[in-house]
């Protein structure tokens, strides 16, 4: 025995960084599909039904095999068997649905598989967003979820560790002095519904880890963290990682802290990307790369990664130093064409293209600033992010996104960094159909579309069957200022008066009003008003100019209007602005509108307003613009009543004014209100038709077909005038039986248009023709459509014949095809 102690002395002797080279493995984000089928079809994410083209080891638009991930951890035995402990960074489970024994099992395989080829070694599990039903909603413990995976991880957990974890999920271990600090980031992440509203210490998450530190200092030891979801921004999707109110806390609770120099790392998964992150002066954030190689369906900027198969460290003990890593991977194309699974070594930091001296804050300081600043060494960089799966070329705007993601993890640094180049993306606000009653009663009885007198229970907010009142108007512009005040312009495409006969004097009251209300709250914001139809008296009854309502409204508005624009204004309600190279052209669509009993009988290109829009069209090519068409009553059809908005004889002058102009490619697209529903048309080889849905959440009551809507607060678009394109727009909205329940109006987002369910990669013609495309053959996108037709407010299920309607409205704009389309 005594030979043997001298010869491992002499052996430490002459091998120094041998005998004080600590390794460990990483892997993270299996999300292995237990019903992966070879030759499926991918659906969403998942390749379980039909035939199709998923390959034997995975597919980028899925999940991964059994198959796959056997593979992997047998690959990482063979190639070092020797660890001295295993991390497992969370997500074992794949993006689908799934009970709770299915999410626990798929936890316990991934284990006990480890367990299998590294029978002896630790493993540290930190659990991920997917391995908690419903995904991401980790509560703060003792829970069910936190005492059934500790049931799996029991062999690993001492007394004391097993209270921590069962608080929080969180725990730590000492290993050769280095002080491995496991924990529960999905506390924080910014899907978690049951953490949305709390604050302060949850769990007492970040006294612990200020504990754990103490206690590193205390005993010599150095610090590694571990979690699943790392703070910060992600840098392909531009979002924050951690809800807002535990990303600062959470960094303050290491960079504050007195003994934070103990921190050699902190190494995360989750992004499903490789990269890392610089906190200040705190070791800096690693983020491994995930085993499945799916795409993120959910966002248009989502791209697919080669499976990482794991990440290899070296930790010196001596240096007391993460000297290195390894990852390795394997190409997902090749090997199922091959048949045959391929691990390789992807790259090792050590060596070419990054040559890291080792794994400190001051070296990736040091990467960052050649990432930032050599355009080969950020090329190589940005193909390890994909794990060397290529994708479209990075440009200006894709690398300020991974620059700022990487250096400013606190938001209003994040933000600073991402304005300062985004000068050529722009918001603006379209609010619409208002039709507030300064007369509302609360308690009255809705009589006629409108609540004003008797006793009754009409709502303090509204009521579906009357117009609503000037409070929850007020708070709908308070809380557009709250969301975005920075806007270029903002849009009232019409219709602030109520569904009540008024006189000329009160209606131009209720505009001027509502304009001064958004001039309150956005004192140098422009704003375009589109008059609406209700907005003359008698309603819907709009003269060629000039006349008494031309000019009556020019004098609210005069402040907007140059000498030109106040002629066109005068003569027909129109007039044009150019801001940021994007021209907006402003119509008065009122003249055409089918109620309008002055202009039944005329015919023509009344007011000029055809010629004028064509002489826009023109100006805007010579000036090298883009044109936004705005208006408050569209051309086409009606989704719900199946009635024609114009009258017949203007409808077909209107779309063969656009279609048939030599530069209607100019117009990104035409925003309108009037029908109060959310929803498009589909012009042809122009700009498509966004409807956006009304404030006031009235049903009209005129039509048995007539449905009410949620209040749809506003719509906030994104406009990118670098691509000239409008790229998304965000809705908002409240639920107004669940605001007037709880006396307490709650404005929130319903939809994102880049965002599930839609994922629109733009608002351009081509991404609207792809979503009509969906609403019409996939039958969940048409219900979330439908529901969203009506601002979330759940309606009789929409049948054949209702559908039809629908499908007609948004395809066909001109009389002859719509009734081809309907009968």
């Amino acid at each position: 025995m005594e030979s043997w102690l001298l010869l491992i002395s002499l052996f430490c002797l002459f091998a120094t960084n041998e005998c004080s080279t600590l390794k460990f493995w990483q892997i993270t984000d299996q999300h292995y599909d237990w019903d992966y089928k070879h030759q499926s079809e991918p659906i969403l994410g998942s390749c379980r039904f039909f035939e199709g083209e998923a390959g034997y080891f995975g597919d980028f638009n899925c999940d991964i095999p059994w198959r796959t991930v056997e593979s992997a951890v047998k690959e990482m035995a063979k190639i070092a068997p020797d660890v001295d402990f295993i991390i497992n960074s969370g997500d074992s489970f794949p993006h689908a649905y799934g009970n709770a024994a299915d999410k626990l099992h798929t936890i316990k395989n991934i284990n006990d598989l480890i367990r299998q080829y590294f029978p002896n070694v630790p493993i540290f599990y930190s659990p991920g967003n997917h391995d908690f039903e419903p995904n991401h909603s980790c509560k703060p413990g003792p829970n069910f979820w936190l005492t059934e995976m500790s049931k799996i991880i029991f062999d690993l957990l001492n007394p004391d560790q097993m209270k921590t974890f069962l608080k929080g999920g969180y725990y730590s271990q000492v290993i050769s002095g280095l002080r491995i600090v496991i924990m529960n980031t999905v506390l924080y992440y910014p899907d978690n519904k049951y953490t949305k509203k709390l604050s302060g210490d949850i769990s007492n998450q970040f006294q612990w880890i200020s504990s754990e530190l103490d206690s590193a200092y205390a005993n010599n030891e150095m610090v590694l963290l571990v979690g699943h979801v790392p703070p910060g921004f992600s840098e392909r999707f531009d979002e924050i990682d951690f809800h807002k109110h535990f990303n600062e806390p959470f960094l303050r609770t290491l960079e504050e802290h007195p003994h934070k120099d103990l921190i050699i790392a902190q190494v995360y998964g989750h992004l499903h990307s490789d990269s890392f992150r610089l906190s200040n002066n705190v070791g800096a954030l690693l983020l491994s790369p995930s085993l499945s190689g799916w795409k993120n369906y959910h966002s248009s900027l989502g791209v697919p990664n080669n499976p990482g198969m794991a990440r290899l460290f070296y930790y010196d003990t001596k240096e007391k130093t993460l000297k290195k890593y390894k990852q390795y991977y394997t190409d997902l194309a090749t090997s199922n064409k091959n048949m045959n699974l391929k691990w390789q070594l992807l790259y090792d930091t050590s060596k070419e293209p990054f040559y890291m001296q080792d794994l400190t804050l001051q070296s990736f300081q040091n990467l960052y600033y050649q990432i930032e600043n050599n355009d080969k060494i950020f090329e190589q960089y940005y193909l390890f992010n994909t794990v060397n799966y290529k994708t479209d070329e990075c440009d200006s705007e894709c690398k300020n996104m991974q620059l700022c993601a990487i250096k400013h993890l606190h938001v209003n640094e994040y933000e600073f960094c991402r304005k300062k180049v985004n000068n050529h993306r722009r918001k603006f606000w379209q609010i619409t159909d208002q039709h507030y009653d300064w007369d509302y009663k609360y308690q009255s009885e809705p009589i006629l579309g409108r609540c004003r007198d008797g006793n009754g229970e009409a709502g303090y907010f509204g009521d579906y069957n009357c117009d609503i009142t000037w409070e929850t108007v007020e708070s709908a512009v308070k809380e557009m200022a709250k969301i975005a005040p920075d806007v270029d312009f903002i849009i009232d495409s019409g219709d602030s008066v109520p569904h009540v006969k008024l006189t000329a004097t009160d209606k131009l009251q209720a505009i001027k009003n509502f304009h001064d209300l958004i001039r309150k709250y956005f004192p140098n914001v422009p704003i375009f008003y589109s008059p609406g139809n209700h907005d003359f008296e008698p309603n819907h009854s709009c003269q060629p100019g000039p006349n008494f309502w031309l000019t009556e409204m020019s004098k609210i508005i005069f402040d907007l209007l140059n000498p030109d624009q106040m002629k066109t204004f005068l003569k027909g309600g129109y007039y044009s602005q150019v801001i940021s190279g994007l021209r907006i052209v402003i119509m008065n669509t009122v003249l055409y509108y089918h109620n309008n009993k002055y202009t039944t009988k005329i015919s023509g290109d009344i007011s000029n307003q055809f010629q004028w829009i064509s002489s826009e069209l023109d100006s805007a090519y010579a000036n090298n613009e883009m044109v936004l068409l705005v208006g408050h009553v569209p051309p086409g059809f009606s989704e719900r009543f199946g009635e024609i908005n114009f009258h017949k004889h203007f409808n077909e002058p209107f779309l063969r004014t656009l279609e048939e102009h030599p530069h209607k490619d100019l117009i990104i697209a035409q925003v309108y209100g009037h029908l109060h529903s959310d929803s498009f048309r589909l012009s042809n080889n122009v700009g498509a038709l966004l409807l956006s849905p009304s404030l006031s959440g009235w049903k009209n009551y005129h039509s048995p077909l007539g449905v009410p809507n949620n209040p749809g607060m506003a719509r906030l678009f994104y406009y990118d005038t670098k691509e000239k394109t409008l790229k998304k727009y965000k809705q908002y909205y409240t639920d107004l039986a669940t605001s007037n329940k709880n006396m307490n109006l709650k404005w929130q987002l319903l939809y994102d248009t880049s965002k599930e369910p839609f994922y629109m990669q733009d608002l351009t013609l081509q991404s609207l023709q792809n979503l009509y495309y969906q609403i019409e053959n996939n039958d969940k996108i048409f219900e979330q459509y439908y529901l969203f037709n009506t601002v979330n407010y759940k309606t009789d299920e929409c049948d054949s014949e209702c559908k039809n309607m629908q499908l007609c409205a948004i395809k066909h704009l001109y009389e002859h095809e719509f009734e081809t389309c309907r009968y």
